[in-house]
């Protein structure tokens, strides 16, 4: 049986890849692996179909586009809107070698990417006969309705959850129970990839903050986590099999806020594997669990472009919106992260 997975290109204003990879298709190919399926990832965003795109160091780099027309609703926007990702000829190439796919998931990471979606659909009906398409990701968890409006005709099932078992259900998988979980999900998979950019990967999976702006708790309502000396394992196995020394954490609550002694741990145990990586937190890290003993270990650990969570300067809003941190939390976790030796910049 094979399963086609893809990700979409993207429609939109601006976009840039900033360690942009679609990491739940990435432990879904693992999983049907292990399952003994045949699988295919068509990234319509992956640069090495563009090597004049020369990435920066940290892996990150510009995405291909072209101009499109805008929208109705976005005309009055005075903004060039483009396309982005490989061209639709080259989707319909990769389409056509793999005809005889048993399954198509698609998915869609922001709520209003959604044309691409649309453009995948179709380019999907016109190559494959009779196709069993599928569709996730937080576009459908967020925008239900939406979604179930503009897609539920043309696809076999759309799923509203981060939960894999219902799709390994669809697809006759006995042991999916063991994958319900994500402390039981295996390595995202990167053989799919010519050339690695850049690791993404999670520790942990949700959020114990429910702040008001956030959909966190709707997307994956239960913070879970991996085994420490699994996820260690899992990170040098990423490196010695890709080689790539950028390592990008999508974490929500990468620092614990019920513990900060597994953080402790995590990031020693990391330390000890002596590799020679660098670290990214383009989701943000809380500063209020930034102590000395974490913020050496970070700087240790050749943590880089540190992004710090602080949604406003009022102690006031904190206190409606997220009561998450203050800003005496805030300038602490600075004073500390410069003790260890990260510069201002």
């Amino acid at each position: 049986m094979k399963v086609l997975l893809i990700n979409p290109p993207i429609y939109d204003f601006s976009a840039y890849d900033v360690w942009l990879k679609p990491l739940g298709l990435l432990y879904l190919s693992n999983i049907l692996k292990s399952c003994g399926f045949e699988v295919v990832l068509i990234d319509c965003l992956d640069r090495n179909f563009f090597p004049h795109l020369i990435p920066k160091k940290d892996g990150t780099g510009k995405l291909p586009s072209v101009e499109v027309e805008k929208p109705e609703i976005l005309k009055n926007i005075p903004l060039k809107y483009k396309r982005y990702g490989i061209s639709q000829k080259d989707i319909y190439n990769l389409l056509s070698l793999h005809k005889d796919a048993n399954y198509i998931v698609i998915t869609c990471s922001t709520t209003y990417w959604y044309l691409g979606v649309r453009e995948i659909i179709n380019c999907v009906y016109e190559v494959i006969p009779k196709p069993k398409i599928f569709l996730g990701g937080i576009y459908p968890i967020l925008s239900f309705k939406h979604a179930s409006c503009l897609f539920s005709n043309k696809t076999t099932k759309i799923f509203y959850t981060t939960d894999f078992s219902e799709l390994l259900d669809f697809l006759n998988i006995q042991h999916k129970k063991q994958y319900k979980n994500f402390a039981k999900f295996p390595p995202p998979d990167f053989s799919h990839y010519k050339k690695v950019y850049y690791i993404t990967t999670r520790f942990s999976y949700g959020c114990r903050y429910n702040c008001v702006y956030c959909g966190q708790k709707i997307i994956h309502p239960k913070y879970e986590t991996k085994d420490i000396e699994q996820f260690v394992n899992e990170i040098k196995f990423l490196y010695e099999t890709t080689k790539c020394q950028n390592f990008v954490f999508y974490d929500d609550e990468l620092l614990n806020s019920k513990d900060i002694t597994t953080t402790v741990e995590l990031f020693s145990k990391l330390l000890n594997l002596s590799l020679p990586i660098k670290f990214y937190t383009p989701n943000g890290i809380n500063p209020k669990f930034i102590t000395k003993e974490i913020a050496q270990l970070m700087y240790q650990l050749n943590f880089t472009d540190l992004r710090l969570s602080l949604e406003t300067i009022s102690d006031k809003v904190h206190k409606i919106v997220d009561r998450k941190l203050t800003i005496s939390d805030f300038e602490q976790a600075l004073n500390n992260l410069f003790l260890a030796g990260f510069k201002p910049s």
